[in-house]
């Protein structure tokens, strides 16, 4: 077993990235696999269409850029006072909704279903369930592959924290605010460009991260290309079901597992 702390992720190794990403593999082609065998049993919402496609997409990358602009004044402090006790939790999160109201506003805007970021009510109880089941797999993959299995219920545990729980809602809305931004792409570009171009944009975010952090480059070269394949492989399943809330769901208890919220 491995006895050492999981590291931080921000400081993570790409020898701690291999467990994570077969997990996330693992994931989305149990995915796959299920939908080829019983695809009745996933209701896929339509994203609609858009009558000025390029028009949206402005709108999308200006929302983009938006989410970033109140991300960094949420770093540099511009934001809801923190409370005491559990509300900190509290205004945690209402300071997330105003970090990604940027997106809200364009939906409003264009008058835009939530269908269009992938996101509906419909069978909201198996969208839950399925991404439970491959939450599990996904958790076992990752914990066996690190020689944990014992943590296996423990992680599950901090799942219900209320600590952990206070970042189910940054998390899922990541997925919203890609999901937002590849169906503008596609609208505008198709589906291909609308997948890779986020992908692309993930790793280079992360690129000042290693030259700050005075990593060689060829490591950075090899994050680079980890940090735009794997979310590529995640959105290239996400895109098939048309569902953030599965993704979500697995998002979320692997994070626990890495202790990403720590």
């Amino acid at each position: 077993m491995i006895q050492d702390a999981a590291p931080h992720p921000q400081q993570a190794t790409l020898e701690f990235f291999g467990p994570i990403v077969l997990a996330y593999l693992v994931v989305c082609a149990a995915w796959l696999s299920a939908y080829q065998l019983r695809p009745q049993w996933w209701d896929r919402q339509p994203e609609g269409a858009s009558t000025r496609p390029w028009l949206d997409l402005g709108l999308a990358l200006l929302g983009a850029v938006g989410v970033l602009a109140m991300g960094e004044a949420y770093r540099q402090g511009w934001r809801i006072p923190d409370g005491s006790g559990g509300w900190r939790h509290v205004t945690f999160n209402l300071n997330v909704l105003l970090w990604y109201a940027p997106i809200g506003i364009v939906l409003l805007s264009r008058r835009q279903s939530l269908g269009t970021v992938w996101l509906s009510a419909r069978r909201l109880g198996i969208k839950l369930a399925v991404g439970a089941a491959l939450s599990l797999l996904g958790l076992a993959v990752y914990l066996g592959l690190r020689g944990e299995l014992d943590r296996f219920a423990a992680v599950l545990l901090d799942c219900g924290s209320a600590h952990s729980l206070a970042h189910a809602l940054p998390v899922f809305l990541e997925a919203v605010a890609v999901a937002f931004l590849v169906v503008r792409l596609r609208w505008a570009l198709g589906l291909k460009v609308g997948l890779i171009v986020p992908c692309l944009l993930f790793a280079l975010a992360h690129v000042p991260r290693g030259i700050d952090g005075g990593q060689p480059v060829d490591v950075i070269a090899k994050f680079f290309a980890l940090n735009s394949l794997l979310p590529l492989a995640i959105f290239a399943t996400v895109a098939r079901s048309r569902d953030v809330v599965w993704i979500g769901v697995v998002h979320y208890v692997l994070d626990v597992a890495i202790e990403a919220f720590r």
